[in-house]
């Protein structure tokens, strides 16, 4: 007896919305193509995959009830062999399937082997710095924010303009969130070149959209757009990606972890930092200054976007200001060295002039109280400065 089966895209539908709500939109797209390649590669859609599934395992045949299991390591090999995807690509696209089993009350166990691959090219700090200076103010925002805290993009382009602690706090300024894959805390900071950003960008934000990178609509920027300004980026400094590799926003969390390690940060605090799975005995540093310190000296210290930088975060410009008020200062003091210079040689050729000795504090009296006399405002200034 054939089972009846029920529309044919419900549960396939149902699997994706499912991932939908509660994984990052990589996943489910990740999930979508796999379950895809799969349905053509065994010729049914996943539906009559499904119904299959529980036909050979209602039979009781053991070689029909493991079908499955043998053909999605099947696939897996020839993905492989064939260099159609590489080890883990073809994990991923195989581990979509067998999440759609899981999901439809079917699991299956499949043994899948993966390889660890260095694929995301990580830039040096003066590209990205090189990146920093060309951007606009949103490409600023992603790169220096970015590099702050360090997070996987999912959990980055889902900041909300509420998630922005106070602004006007002292630098670096805690923040924390709770991480998509791992649901782990992360507790880091944002560094005082973003809150200089943040500052001028958040302002003019639409209203109507909660997101920090909003799209047209009522949501977030998609993960594509967000890497395709930063590569666009890399693109006009002619950033040199070796063979095999991609630059992502990925590159962000590797460069700040990267750095860490070289740095000697240890293993926990890096973990609380970014978000990623520690034993929960280390729960207790989440509010230490160590991770203070840490952020400091791998974001601050050696990771500044700006260039020339003192540290903190303070931009070039300002100290090229100072700079240049020092300079009008100097400027000043010459004009006055020179006044007084010429006003002293005036005083001795009248005084040869007239063989007489000028009295200059009498002199400056008489002229300050009849200037006092036309001049009231003035007067009350002088007055007021003399009191103070």
């Amino acid at each position: 007896m054939t089972e009846e089966k029920p529309n044919t895209e419900d549960f396939k539908e149902m699997f994706l919305k499912h991932y939908r709500d509660s994984k990052s939109k990589n996943t489910v797209r990740a999930y979508k193509l796999g379950l895809e390649k799969f349905e053509k590669w065994y010729g049914k859609s996943a539906q009559d995959i499904y119904f299959e599934h529980r036909q050979n395992k209602a039979s009781g045949n053991p070689m029909l009830v493991r079908h499955f299991q043998d053909v999605i390591a099947k696939w897996n090999k020839e993905l492989i062999d064939s260099k159609e995807l590489s080890v883990n690509s073809a994990r991923l696209a195989c581990m979509s399937v067998v999440q759609f089993f899981s999901f439809c009350g079917e699991p299956i166990k499949v043994g899948l082997k993966s390889e660890r691959t260095q694929k995301t090219y990580i830039p040096s700090i003066e590209e990205l710095q090189r990146m920093y200076s060309i951007a606009d103010l949103r490409g600023k925002v992603i790169l220096s924010l970015g590099l702050d805290l360090a997070w996987r993009i999912g959990d980055f382009l889902s900041l909300k303009k509420s998630d922005i602690p106070d602004l006007n706090a002292d630098c670096p300024i805690p923040i924390q969130k709770t991480t998509a894959k791992e649901t782990e805390l992360s507790c880091t900071f944002i560094s005082c070149e973003s809150v200089a950003l943040l500052k001028e960008y958040m302002p003019n934000l639409p209203e109507n959209n909660e997101y920090l990178l909003p799209n047209r609509n009522d949501g977030a920027i998609e993960d594509i757009l967000c890497n395709t300004i930063i590569q666009d980026l890399a693109t006009q400094i002619q950033m040199k990606i070796p063979e095999g590799k991609h630059f992502s926003f990925h590159a962000f969390r590797k460069r700040f972890l990267s750095t860490a390690t070289t740095l000697g940060i240890d293993e926990e605090t890096k973990c609380l930092l970014v978000g990623k799975s520690i034993d929960a005995s280390h729960e207790a540093y989440y509010g230490d200054a160590k991770l203070k310190n840490a952020f400091v000296t791998v974001r601050v210290n050696n990771l500044p976007l700006i260039k020339n930088g003192n540290g903190n975060g303070r931009v070039t410009k300002l100290s090229e200001e100072v700079t240049k008020l020092q300079s009008e200062i100097d400027a000043l003091k010459l004009q006055n060295f020179n006044a007084d210079f010429k006003f002293n040689a005036l005083i001795s050729a009248l005084e040869e002039k007239l063989s007489i000795k000028i009295d200059i504090s009498k002199l400056l009296a008489t002229h300050e109280a009849k200037y006092s006399e036309e001049n009231p405002e003035a007067k009350e200034r002088m007055e007021e400065e003399e009191g103070s």
